[in-house]
């Protein structure tokens, strides 16, 4: 080969070279949700806020729905569709919730149902679209302070196109439920969003009174939610865990699934303690409360810190290293609050 032929591969090969280098591979576009709260631990009687944000190449997603599933640590908590920036979605959808309602055995609608009782939850859909469709109800009621009463999901198999379809379900109303307005809120996902499951449509809601189980007179509350102004691609929840209950304690797990050109999941946890329990009452299952052993074993830790002869860890309940004054209102304020171990 010649000198200028040689020359010539030089030249091309450099520029090759620092042409190749010049050049990005291209990056595949990423639709991604996340899902934080407010705090990694809540007592029993505190309210949680759950926020994310839907971007797709990193610019904020408005007008997508978004699949919510909480489980505490044995069973689903909270089933929710909720949506992406302050407008809601407008579809069209290849499936629709048409109708949800609380009535009676017959399917007639009731305004009110008492402590105790049995209702029953009717979810009528529609599959307006031209194919099967692979559909999950779900439903979740929270009473008028915001607290989930109960949350199933009713059926998950096929759906033939073009046909009107209806489930109904029976609830036994908590004998200690909270008076005053209740919402039933129903979601049709494609499959758990434990399992990645995305909305079909947007969710639909209900509310109807509980009334105590007597014709004593009782103060009926006012509904008493949580509202977080959304910004563009962003979306927000909320709801309140009871003083005194069936709330379990430990982890729990929350589940975002949303679909804008790709599908995008996340996860996240946070803990659930009941404050003032330094008494252990039982195993798993039993009830776990506040009261005077709990009382009786601060004040007998009172003025120890770590080393000293009467130090208890569980009774340093601000986790600040000396069991002092500040527990000792901390246990005041809890005493009669109760959970499941």
């Amino acid at each position: 080969m010649s000198r200028r032929s040689l020359t010539i591969a030089a030249v091309i090969f450099i520029s090759s070279f620092i042409l190749a280098s010049q050049l990005k591979p291209a990056q595949a576009p990423l639709t991604i949700i996340t899902v934080t709260t407010d705090k990694s631990v809540y007592n029993v009687g505190e309210t949680v806020l759950i926020r994310g944000n839907l971007t797709f190449n990193n610019a904020p997603v408005s007008g997508a729905l978004v699949a919510l599933q909480v489980n505490d640590r044995v069973l689903p908590y909270i089933f929710r569709t909720l949506y992406t920036g302050s407008t809601p979605p407008s579809g069209p959808w290849k499936l629709e919730i048409t109708n949800v309602y609380i009535g009676d055995s017959m399917g007639n609608p009731v305004n009110s149902v008492k402590r105790g009782s049995n209702c029953y939850i009717w979810i009528y859909y529609q599959n307006i679209s031209n194919e099967t469709l692979n559909v999950s109800i779900a439903f979740t009621i929270y009473d008028v302070n915001q607290v989930p009463l109960f949350a199933e999901i009713p059926f998950t198999y096929s759906v033939p196109p073009g046909k009107d379809y209806f489930v109904s379900y029976v609830w036994n109303v908590p004998s200690d439920a909270a008076l005053g307005n209740a919402t039933l809120y129903v979601s049709a996902f494609r499959a758990f969003p434990e399992d990645g499951g995305t909305p079909h449509c947007p969710e639909k809601s209900k509310e109807f009174t509980i009334t105590a189980s007597t014709a004593t007179a009782t103060q009926i509350c006012t509904n008493q939610s949580i509202r977080i102004l959304s910004t563009e691609g962003s979306y927000d929840s909320s709801f309140r865990f009871p003083k005194k209950g069936a709330t379990r304690l430990g982890n729990y797990t929350i589940y975002v699934a949303s679909y804008y050109i790709f599908k995008a999941t996340s996860t996240t946890k946070f803990e659930v303690i009941l404050l003032g329990d330094i008494y252990i009452d039982g195993g798993t299952g039993q009830i776990a409360k506040v009261d005077g052993k709990d009382y009786i074993l601060l004040i007998k830790a009172i003025g120890s810190y770590p080393g000293h002869p009467n130090w208890n860890p569980r009774a340093d309940l601000n986790k600040d290293g000396v069991v002092d004054g500040k527990d000792f209102v901390l246990i005041i304020k809890n005493i009669g609050n109760t959970a499941i171990y």
